[in-house]
């Protein structure tokens, strides 16, 4: 396996994806969204690797890491980036 993407993504996407709601307003629902679907994919193979459900904290990220080092073995040498969300930044 080359690459994983983690991801965190909510239901209200579907609604966008069918022009029912603008995207201001699905950026709203997202911000006060309490459950997110948090899954890390291998995008060649679309082969899932974990998926669970919870906020979109860092303590919810740091949960879905570390399932990901539980099933590729701890030898795996990982590389994460994030989009920038403020919830991600550990306190200093």
């Amino acid at each position: 396996m080359e690459q994983l993407q983690l991801d965190e993504v909510y239901a209200v996407l579907r609604d966008l994806k069918a022009s029912e709601i603008s995207d201001e307003e699905a950026i709203k629902r997202l911000e006060r969204s309490p459950c997110w679907v948090w899954t890390a994919m291998d995008p060649k193979r679309k082969l899932l690797v974990v998926v669970d459900v919870g906020s979109r904290t860092l303590a919810m990220a740091q949960r879905v890491v570390h399932q990901v080092t539980q099933v590729l073995g701890q030898d795996c040498v990982l590389l994460f980036l994030t989009d920038g969300f403020k919830e991600y930044r550990r306190p200093s």
